[in-house]
């Protein structure tokens, strides 16, 4: 286990659920959301995404904690000190965020230029701003990471649970806030999925509104190596709609194509071979009795075993192989 026993601890349970929860709100929460519920039939997509939420991304996220809190060690090291076999997770599960970094560096600068028009009196932006957080989530190696941090007398099962609920909450909310205004507004016609709602949607609609404007390695060496990746890609991302907009990759731009690799391809891989790790390797027992530390009670038990080892790796499957195929036009979803 390394340092494990050096490892230091959020100073409480409410620090660790609100440090995850603002890792699990992102940007998908109104990139991404309000558009697939207007698209998919609104009642029947939220109650498909609630399932879901209680079954698979609870039982996921509590492999993810419970394999960081266990191990005491980062995505890198946490998977190869359950089994030696899966060391390669580590590596693959944190090159996600590298990959997803550099072309939300470039959001970033987008929200800069809102900012800076708002400021001068454009006033159209974002009202939303206060809802662009960054967007990490499951097989990222970023629920391990902060599962390292947790204490012992933590009740774990719990703490998922408050942070599916800050998550889902704030999705639900985006939703209801999104999909009225830009129908009453638009008719419905504008409501495009990522960047563009953001960015050229919503500013049309809140452009409308009245008094807008009131609303608004070695660490040396791994800072430099990590300087290089976010500027080198966010660079491509950046001038992928416009002087480089001509090169694509699977007829996508940069941005679109780095979103897709990690988002739709990476993190399926890494869930799924997360599945097969706990639920065939290391077996769920050994995260349940983690989960059950200092006596907590851990009510899903069998639902996290019937989802890690059966219902997940399915529907992640399904999940990657329908992404690929939409992605080369094969299929349209």
């Amino acid at each position: 286990m390394g340092d494990s026993t050096k490892r230091s601890s959020f100073s409480g349970k409410v620090g660790f659920v609100l440090a995850a929860a603002g890792s699990a709100v992102g940007l998908g929460n109104i990139l991404r959301f309000p558009y697939l519920a207007a698209k998919y039939g609104g009642g029947i997509f939220l109650l498909c995404y609630l399932i879901l939420a209680v079954t698979l991304g609870f039982a996921l996220m509590v492999a993810e904690i419970a394999i960081g809190r266990k191990t005491r060690q980062s995505a890198i090291h946490a998977y190869g000190a359950l089994d030696g076999r899966f060391r390669f997770l580590g590596p693959l599960a944190s090159l996600v965020p590298i990959i997803i970094a550099p072309y939300y560096c470039v959001i970033g600068g987008w929200v800069m230029k809102y900012l800076f028009v708002y400021a001068t009196g454009g006033g159209a932006a974002l009202a939303a701003m206060g809802q662009l957080f960054y967007s990490i989530s499951l097989a990222m190696g970023i629920m391990i990471t902060y599962g390292s941090y947790m204490k012992k007398d933590s009740h774990l099962a719990a703490s998922v649970h408050q942070i599916e609920i800050f998550d889902t909450g704030i999705a639900f909310l985006a939703g209801l806030m999104v999909i009225p205004a830009v129908f009453s507004f638009t008719g419905g016609a504008d409501i495009n999925a990522g960047p563009g709602l953001m960015f050229m949607t919503l500013p049309k609609v809140f452009g409308n509104i009245p008094i807008t404007n009131l609303i608004g390695i070695r660490r040396r060496t791994s800072c430099l190596v990590t300087a290089v990746l976010l500027i080198g890609l966010g660079t491509l991302s950046a001038l992928g709609y416009g002087v480089l907009a001509q090169m694509q990759i699977i007829s996508m731009a940069f941005l679109d194509f780095f979103d897709f690799i990690s988002n739709s391809v990476m993190m399926p891989v890494v869930a799924f071979l997360t599945c097969i790790l706990v639920g065939y390797v290391i077996k769920p027992d050994t995260l349940i009795e983690e989960a059950e530390a200092e006596g907590a009670p851990f009510g899903g038990k069998r639902l996290f075993v019937f989802v890690i080892k059966y219902l997940a790796p399915v529907c992640i499957v399904a999940i990657l192989i329908s992404s690929v195929l939409s992605a080369f036009g094969v299929i349209s979803i």
